[in-house]
């Protein structure tokens, strides 16, 4: 009786409703597989993110046992940091004895505050 069910079960879809839930069911399975990819990567950013934390909770902790006061961590908290893709902004030639690389620093009002005292 099991192998019948089995074979029933497995058979190709004969009426259109059978077809229907039999797309429905593939449609799932891929949608099952995509939530189980995403939740291993949010999963992974998770750790990635309590580890940051983790740091920077320490970090600021020692600069506190230190003396140092809190508004300096909270200006190093909000410091955001962009990059840029890699621009060639000079033909290439055949020597690379010379070159300038341009890093431009922009510190946050709380910064900037923090450091006129």
């Amino acid at each position: 009786m099991e192998e019948r069910v089995v074979g029933i079960m497995h058979a190709t879809p004969v009426t259109t409703r059978e077809k229907e839930l039999h797309l429905q069911e593939t449609q799932l399975q891929q949608s099952t597989g995509s939530l189980v990819d995403e939740l291993r990567r949010q999963k992974m950013k998770n750790v990635r993110l309590e580890r940051h934390s983790i740091i920077t909770n320490n970090a600021i902790s020692e600069r506190n046992i230190y003396g140092k006061s809190t508004e300096d961590t909270d200006a190093v908290r909000a410091m955001e940091i962009k990059t840029y893709p890699e621009v060639s902004s000079v033909p290439r030639s055949d020597t690379c004895a010379n070159f300038t690389v341009l890093v431009h620093l922009k510190a946050t009002a709380a910064a900037a505050a923090s450091t006129r005292r």
